[in-house]
């Protein structure tokens, strides 16, 4: 299957993502923030090996690969005092392909749970840390 998902990443404190001609760093800003994060659009393609299951609560459970190109990806800084909100548009070193593990399981009168794992890491070899990424939640 085809679809469209979206990494949200979140920072503690007053924390945001930089990013210089080399690396990325994570500097802590000086004004009073209320909201950092580190958005990442990717439109994936999945192949999903389905087992349908006729009877009980679970009606499906499904596992396999999928394979994902990053689409945009932005930093959003929300200040506290007057919440006005400035995005800045980057690549952020970000890898451009994601690839990894995935399972989905159907509950019946229920939304579907997902889980997927990148077996790539986040950032460019060498321009950020080694981070692999570990998602999950509700399929609508």
């Amino acid at each position: 299957g085809i679809d469209v998902s979206w990494y949200n990443f979140m920072f503690d404190g007053n924390n945001t993502v930089r990013k210089d001609m080399q690396t990325v760093a994570f500097p802590a800003l000086t004004n009073d923030v209320y909201k950092t994060k580190l958005t990442a659009a990717y439109i994936n393609l999945s192949l999903m090996p389905t087992l349908a299951i006729h009877r009980g609560i679970i009606s499906y459970l499904s596992f396999g690969v999928y394979g994902g190109y990053r689409i945009s990806s932005y930093t959003k800084v929300q200040e506290a005092r007057n919440g006005r909100s400035e995005r800045s548009h980057s690549n952020y070193h970000l890898n451009d392909f994601r690839y990894g593990l995935g399972a989905e399981l159907g509950i019946r009168h229920f939304p579907d749970l997902f889980m997927q794992y990148d077996l790539g890491e986040l950032y460019q070899t060498n321009k950020g840390p080694a981070v692999r990424v570990l998602s999950f939640g509700i399929r609508l």
